[in-house]
This record gives structure tokens, sequence and C-alpha cells, in this order.
């Protein structure tokens, strides 16, 4: 792969070892470590990170040029029935916290690498829950809207693109459709409203006054 494409111009990133054992010193050593110093002699163009979900707790983050966390507040990780509100309230506090502990504690480019929440196409419940796009679009225009206001994100990738096939076996009933119903579009390629237009405004809206001098009225 990295003989092929090392000097691809879209490749910014290179990555390795998805949300692995980075919590322990051993792995740093024989493999984290290992890894990073293998793309560097290759001189990819390009830096070296890979994504974390073990967040700050992650001992190998000397070896990254770019620190990554992946995490889903409002999604996974609290199984206890809060509304709503109380769901959604706990998105811009976590992720703004990862931000600022890789500010202080590493002074390295930080991004986002997974966030999102699923939701079913064309799917609508009166309550606007989990698995709606309503609740998805909630939830991912607070973060669109935070990493676009605060210096301490140098970006995100939001989880995911699109839908995707996922398991086959008991599995999939964690998975409606047996599919990975996070995408921003569904599995052929059309756009879940409200959630695609949300996060379009979020960032069209961030480029156009970017793109505006402070000095200019525009429109």
């Amino acid at each position: 792969m990295v003989n092929n494409t090392f000097n691809h111009p879209s490749i910014i990133i290179w990555a390795f070892l998805n949300e692995g054992a980075s919590e322990s010193g051993d792995a740093c050593r024989d493999a984290y470590q290992t890894q990073a110093a293998r793309y560097r002699e290759l001189q990819v163009n390009g830096l070296v990170s890979w994504a974390s979900n073990k967040k700050t707790n992650d001992v190998c983050l000397d070896h990254a040029d770019v620190v990554s966390f992946n995490s889903y507040p409002g999604w996974y990780g609290d199984s206890s029935d809060h509304s709503l509100t109380d769901q959604l309230a706990t998105v811009q506090p976590t992720i703004v916290e990862e931000a600022s502990w890789v500010a202080e504690h590493q002074n390295k480019p930080f991004i986002k690498s997974e966030i999102g929440a699923g939701a079913i196409p064309e799917w609508e419940d009166l309550f606007r829950g989990f698995w709606t796009a309503d609740y998805q679009a909630s939830l991912l225009s607070i973060v669109a809207e935070t990493v676009a206001s605060n210096q301490n994100f140098t970006g995100v990738s939001l989880w995911q693109f699109f839908d995707v096939r996922t398991y086959n076996g008991p599995k999939a009933l964690g998975r409606p459709r047996a599919l990975n119903n996070k995408g921003l579009l569904d599995e052929y390629r059309r756009p879940k409203r409200p959630s695609f237009d949300a996060i379009r405004a979020v960032f069209q809206g961030k480029a156009k006054q970017d793109s505006c001098p402070s000095t200019l009225s525009c429109p």
C-alpha cells in the first residue's frame, strides 16, 4: 500500500491499528513506536496517527504526529434511560474536554476521528429518539458547531459517510437492518434528512465566514 500511494495527493495522514491496545506500554514499544518509525523511514507524504478509543489513557501518543480520538457521547456508553435532552447534553462537554486535554498535554493537532449516531432511513418517530434522523441531526449539529468554533480542533470525521453492511449473525441484533446506520447517506447514497442538510448548513456557514474578511460586509 505504501509503495503504491506514498505520495498520493489525497492522503494527508497515515494511520494504523484502529482502536488498538494503546493504553499498554508493551504495545507502544512493540507496535506503535515500531510502525510509526517505519512510516517515517519510508518517507511517506503525510503525518502519522491512529484512531484511539483509549483517549486520555493512551500512553503511546508521543509517537503520533496527530492525535485522533474515537468516542460516541450521546450514543454509546450510557445505557440508563435518560431523557434525550440529557443524552445530547453530554456531547459538547465530552469532546471539548478531549480537545482541551490534547492541547494541554500533547500540543499536537487534534482530530475527532469518529463520532456519530445511527439513523434508519425514512423512519420517523414523534419522540425523535434514537435511530431517527431527527436525533442524528441534533447530535451531529452539536458536534459540527463545536468543532467549527473551537480552535483546539483541527478536524472531525463524522462516522460515517454512508450506511454499510455489518453482521450476518446474532450481533446483527444490535444493528437494525444488519447495517451500520450511522451514515449521513443511506446505502444507496441518498441523503438522510434532516441530518445531511443540518451538517451542510453548519460547514457551509463556516466556510462562508472564513472566506469573508472581517473588514467587509459579506452577503
